[in-house]
Formats: structure tokens, sequence, C-alpha cells
């Protein structure tokens, strides 16, 4: 019970942190905690300024591409496991990055879903 909520236990259970939990989701069975700049309620990503919009574009992108190396690299240790462990533990390791929809920000599931499909590849596009 003393860890409980430290990992999600569905792909909706995923939080983003900016020092403390917002109310936005990451869309995968993972928590984001990254130095993104937040409204000023500290609820949302920010995307109203300019400024503070691209950077939070370019982390989310950023996040989204890391996600895929840890996804690629996990994903080839697993795939020589014997067949019980294999299923198993890929099994965990798509569930954690099937991406469902984020709330209430569509737009952060969009940006880490384009960072994490072309990792290597610099910005992935607009907030708007």
């Amino acid at each position: 019970a003393l860890c409980a909520g430290l990992s999600p236990t569905s792909a909706e259970g995923g939080k983003i942190f900016v020092g403390m939990p917002t109310s936005q989701s990451t869309g995968g069975g993972f928590h984001l905690c990254a130095a993104l700049y937040p409204t000023v309620e500290r609820e949302l990503i920010d995307f109203g300024h300019p400024v503070l919009a691209k950077w939070n574009l370019e982390l989310l992108s950023v996040a989204g591409a890391v996600s895929r190396v840890y996804y690629d690299y996990f994903l080839d240790k697993v795939a020589k496991l014997p067949t019980p462990q294999f299923l198993r533990q890929a099994t965990d390791l798509l569930l954690a990055h099937a991406l469902s929809k984020t709330h209430p920000q569509l737009a952060v599931g969009d940006i880490f879903l384009r960072g994490f499909m072309r990792p290597g590849r610099g910005s992935s596009g607009s907030a708007s």
C-alpha cells in the first residue's frame, strides 16, 4: 500500500508531473515527470504562451522519442526470452505503450505519439 500509485495500473492511469501531479494524463501505462511549464493553476500543460508552448511541444516530442527507444530496447531483449517469459513481458511492454487518448488536453497525446513514431527526426508539429 505504501507504493500504491507509483506505477499506473492501466493505460489511462499515467499522469504528467511538473513537480507535483497535474490533471493531465499521459495516455500510456506510465507516468511522465518533466520540466514542462504548466498553466498558472498547475493543472494543465501551458500551450497558450508562444514561448512556453514551443518548449512544452519539444519536450513532449522528445519524451515520445525516449519512450520509443525504451520500447525498442526492451522489445529486443524480450524477444530473446523463452516463450512463457516472452509472452508475459511482451504483453506488459505492449500494454504500457498502447497509447489511448489523453485528457483533458488531447494535444498532449498527439505530440507524444508523433515523437514516439518518429524518434530522432526533431520537432513533430504544433499544439494547436
